[in-house]
């Protein structure tokens, strides 16, 4: 009798291991997924605030002086080559 308790035991510790395996495989697997949607979000943030800067250390942008005498404001964005 003490055999079939011993066994019984240890089976359920073996399960209870098993049931524990899984759970944190399942959540490492989610855990992974949120990694991969967090840096491709970032990719997606960087891509679009690059595609959309034009400063003066950008080299292929050239802006015209302040103290031209173009016609107005919209005549001031940058020009590109």
């Amino acid at each position: 009798m003490g055999q079939i308790l011993l066994l019984a035991a240890g089976l359920m510790v073996l399960t209870v291991i098993s049931a524990g395996s899984v759970y944190l495989v399942n959540k490492a697997r989610e855990d992974a997924r949120w990694v991969v949607h967090t840096v491709e979000s970032e990719n997606q943030i960087s891509f679009t605030q690059f595609a959309g800067l034009s400063t003066p250390s950008n080299p292929k942008t050239r802006y015209p002086s302040p103290n031209c005498n173009c016609a107005g404001p919209k005549a001031h964005s940058a020009v590109f080559f």
